[in-house]
């Protein structure tokens, strides 16, 4: 009886142990099939937050609107964000010179040679063909409109005379090339039409007296007005001089070698402290997007037309970033490669769905490394040259969001920009976005250089914190694409040289096999040696 008993609880005992163990093994069963969300949740902690502040912004918004909030509630209410703008304009220069100038103080002496210069005039080519598709579609498109604006009268008054676009090229030019560096730093240059008075009086030949009263009452005075042209300082960053003087700056430092390490170096650490900067105000941004985007919904006429144009705007960056991958992209490398250009994407969509989750082309590199030489057979030499380099100067889907926003915003601010400011707007799109490519999150940074190249109001900078935690992840993924297409133009042209350098590389790697004496033997020897020289 004492027998059975015993065997009943130990029957109890090892049903309870199991169903303990069953337990656990569910518990740690849910625990990794959480431990993906919670990393991911980790790593992406600013961008939920800020995400949490835009979605706030827009409650805030739209129902503060239904109080017919004053202007002095918006003024208040948009001062945080206000202070956010404020950082974000305050590392503009330091985060331009110094990734310009480190930047292509380190490329330009790796570029040198058949591959660098493969790699630099592709990239060349199809920036200025995504410059041309985005700046096409923003106008046939047409997104923006200022009827959602609350103009004011003088706001609203156009100047009677404007600049030609002769002048907006001169005003290019002089720009490009700054009489004072500092003075571009906070001055640019512009040409300027005004209207200037001249009194003149027919004389006569008398002993009359008069006085200045006498002079503006005569009725032989005349009235002449003319239109005087004069080339004018007015605020503002002179983005254009300051790129080129960098750029300038940082190929001249990398022809120095050893001796311009040191200030290589020290530009390096710059833009290593400038993004940790950054970082830091990033962590501000969802309280200043939040302040910013209710009050800039409290200020608008009409906010129905509002998201509509944000919309429209999507879907023209959108169009414009797809046709770029999926049409010039593609001719591109069928017309360099006669390879299926469809196969080699299909080879490309782990860095691709990677890129989209953090928006780093720096940090896909491993993955993007690994897809180029395992599955499109790309050389380890020429991935691990082209992909760092373009996560660097690689610009097409950065510099055709930031042209379509920049015009998107003079179209809401109903300004016309003729030929030479689009040609302003184009170049200096792209040469802002030169080292700044690989920054997460750098592309409305960006926005307010070129917008403060053309004099344009950034209030309406707000607007476009809705939608570019997207349109940043999506070009960023597209430049991914892009850098691994250039890997495989220049595999397909560099294939004779790497060829080449595998058999050079063989031919060290040959030697002649020598019958080395092992330790022992050495021991004996040295013995024998000894016992010879005591004799």
């Amino acid at each position: 009886m004492k027998r059975a008993a015993s065997m009943l609880k130990m029957k109890c005992d090892e049903s309870m142990l199991s169903a303990v163990d069953d337990e656990e093994s569910k518990m740690e069963g849910r625990w990794m099939k959480a431990r993906p969300i919670l990393r991911w949740l980790k790593e992406n902690v600013v961008l939920v937050l800020t995400s949490f502040g835009i979605l706030m912004g827009l409650v805030i918004g739209i129902l503060g609107r239904l109080a017919h909030p004053s202007e002095e509630a918006v003024i208040y209410m948009s001062f945080p964000g206000d202070l956010f703008m404020g950082m974000l304009k305050m590392v503009i220069v330091p985060l331009l010179i110094s990734s310009l100038v480190s930047g292509l103080a380190q490329v330009t002496s790796r570029a040198s040679g058949k591959m660098g210069l493969i790699v630099l005039g592709y990239y060349l080519l199809t920036t200025v063909i995504a410059m041309i598709t985005g700046t096409a579609l923003v106008i046939l498109i047409h997104p923006g409109n200022p009827s959602i604006k609350r103009i004011s009268d003088e706001k609203a008054e156009k100047p009677e005379y404007e600049t030609t676009s002769g002048d907006a090229i001169m005003d290019l030019f002089r720009n490009l090339f700054p009489d004072n560096i500092v003075r571009a730093c906070f001055q640019s240059t512009r040409t300027v039409y005004t209207i200037k008075e001249v009194y003149s009086r027919t004389m006569l030949v008398s002993n009359e007296t008069f006085n200045e009263i006498d002079f503006f009452n005569s009725s032989n005075v005349t009235l002449t007005r003319k239109l005087i042209r004069e080339t004018i300082y007015e605020d503002g960053m002179n983005i254009l001089g300051v790129i080129l003087f960098s750029i300038a700056f940082g190929i001249a430092l990398s022809k120095l070698g050893d001796e311009g390490r040191i200030v290589v170096r020290f530009f390096s650490v710059v833009n290593d402290v400038v993004g940790k900067i950054v970082e830091v105000i990033m962590w501000y941004a969802p309280i200043g997007i939040c302040c910013l985007i209710a009050g800039k919904l409290w200020s608008l006429e009409n906010m129905e037309e509002t998201f509509r144009q944000l919309g429209l705007l999507i879907l023209t960056v959108m169009l414009g970033l797809l046709i770029h991958l999926f049409v010039t992209m593609q001719l591109l490398f069928f017309a360099f490669t006669r390879r299926n250009p469809f196969t080699f994407f299909r080879g490309m969509m782990d860095a691709f769905l990677i890129t989209l989750g953090h928006s780093s082309s720096t940090a896909s590199l491993p993955v993007t490394f690994r897809c180029l030489e395992e599955r499109n057979h790309v050389d380890k030499h020429v991935s691990r040259f082209v992909c760092p380099v373009g996560a660097t100067i690689n610009v097409d889907g950065s510099a055709l969001l930031e042209a379509v926003c920049v015009i998107f915003i003079a179209q809401m601010n109903g300004i016309s920009l003729d030929a030479g400011r689009l040609i302003t707007v184009m170049l200096t799109a792209t040469l802002a976005s030169m080292g700044a490519s690989s920054i997460p999150g750098s592309g409305l940074v960006l926005v307010m250089m070129v917008m403060g190249s053309l004099g344009l109001p950034s209030d309406d900078i707000p607007l476009l914190f809705t939608i570019d935690w997207f349109l940043d992840r999506v070009r960023t993924a597209i430049c991914v694409i892009g850098d691994s297409y250039c890997a495989g133009v220049v595999d397909h042209f560099m294939k004779k040289d790497l060829a080449k350098l595998s058999s050079s590389a063989q031919s060290v790697n040959k030697f002649e096999v020598v019958d080395i004496p092992d330790a022992q033997d050495r021991k004996s020897e040295l013995a024998s040696f000894n016992d010879n020289s005591s004799v």
